[in-house]
């Protein structure tokens, strides 16, 4: 029986790494009570479902070095053991590293970006290479579990707005041909009447008024001629004051009645290309309990995830007229709370971003990525 003795880190893929790189049948997490109680839920369900692997928690708060050899030393019985000092510190870090040599017991250090592992001092028999190896590959979902959240999938809609490749690549070329003026004409959509796939308004000039932006009548109707030569919307009728058309389908509806949904498609696409796995729309909840009140559930939307290895990668997409502080925070909160310090952070935004936000968002590790649709 293969068994792990490491310090329970703040960091879950830490805690993890080792158990899904080798066949370990039980993990010893020595930590403070305060990240056991934070931690446990998460940490314990993952390893048990993902890996099949058992794990025991044991405090530290308040124990002495000798304290802690004692500790060690009454569970090392007639297993195989391992110390994994991935993540390790303290007091924890000095008890691993006295009995290991002691007991002749290997020691290591669990890489997670490079997804390697590394034995300590060769002067001790063996090493965590001695264990059969195995490759567990995890999708986002095992990834936010074993953070002790979980993945609302029945709020993820985007199966019912489902676009295929050649008509979404025809829209991103009418987009990006119309640039900046794109997202005034969604806007002008948003407040044009409707019933059902129909869309219709019978004073053109009150439309655009009320919507403030320079929306001229000649570039109007040269773009929606191009939405329907290429079947995006149908039955275009057009003079002075009335237009009328009707979409192709609820999924192009949805993406010329959302000012960033094609910005989230373009990034999610472009994503999965080289990524392990990848979501849009993911609506995290913060315990991974589906509360009986909505009013109970703390649940945040992130626009697009991938996942490369251990590191997740959050991307916020901001078709905006201008990017705030409080994106930067609220993708930074978000972050923190689901991947840690080993995840990543994006802002997609198709405008223009000021020096101020930039030295912020570069001082929050936050990558900011100019997109052209």
């Amino acid at each position: 029986m293969n068994t792990l003795i490491r310090f329970l880190s703040f960091e879950a893929i830490e805690n993890c790494a080792t158990c899904l790189n080798y066949k370990i049948d039980s993990v010893i997490f020595f930590g403070y009570q305060q990240i056991i109680d934070r931690k446990r839920k998460g940490i314990q369900n993952f390893l048990n479902n993902v890996c099949n692997t058992e794990c025991v928690f044991i405090p530290v708060d308040e124990k002495t070095l000798s304290e802690l050899h004692d500790m060690i030393n009454d569970l090392i019985k007639d297993d195989h053991y391992y110390f994994d000092l991935t993540g390790c510190e303290g007091s924890c870090e000095v008890a691993f590293i006295n009995i290991a040599y002691q007991k002749n017991i290997p020691m290591h250090i669990y890489d997670v970006h490079k997804r390697k592992a590394y034995y300590v001092d060769d002067e001790i028999n063996g090493t965590i290479n001695d264990v059969e190896k195995r490759d567990i590959r995890i999708r986002i979902s095992d990834y936010i579990k074993m953070y002790g959240g979980s993945i609302r999938f029945e709020k993820n809609t985007r199966h019912k707005n489902f676009m295929n490749e050649n008509t979404f690549r025809n829209l991103a070329q009418i987009i990006k041909k119309n640039g900046s003026q794109w997202s005034y004409y969604v806007s002008l959509f948003q407040r044009m009447q409707r019933d059902k796939l129909l869309t219709y308004t019978k004073n053109l000039s009150e439309q655009i008024n009320q919507i403030g932006y320079p929306i001229k009548r000649g570039q109007l109707y040269e773009m929606l001629e191009e939405l329907e030569s290429v079947g995006l919307i149908e039955d275009l009728r057009q003079n002075v004051e009335q237009v009328s058309f009707s979409f192709a389908n609820n999924s192009v509806r949805h993406y010329l009645t959302d000012n960033g949904a094609v910005l989230e498609e373009i990034v999610y696409r472009e994503e999965k290309k080289n990524a392990d796995d990848c979501m849009m729309s993911v609506n995290l909840d913060w315990d991974g309990i589906a509360e009986e009140t909505t009013e109970r559930d703390v649940v945040n939307e992130i626009d697009v995830l991938s996942l490369n290895g251990y590191e997740l990668t959050f991307i916020s997409c901001k078709n905006t007229v201008r990017i705030r502080k409080e994106d930067l925070y609220e993708l930074e909160t978000i972050t923190r709370k689901f991947g840690g310090k080993y995840a990543r952070m994006k802002l997609a935004t198709t405008t223009d971003i000021n020096l101020i936000e930039m030295e912020r968002a570069k001082s929050m590790g936050v990558d900011i990525i100019k997109f052209n649709p």
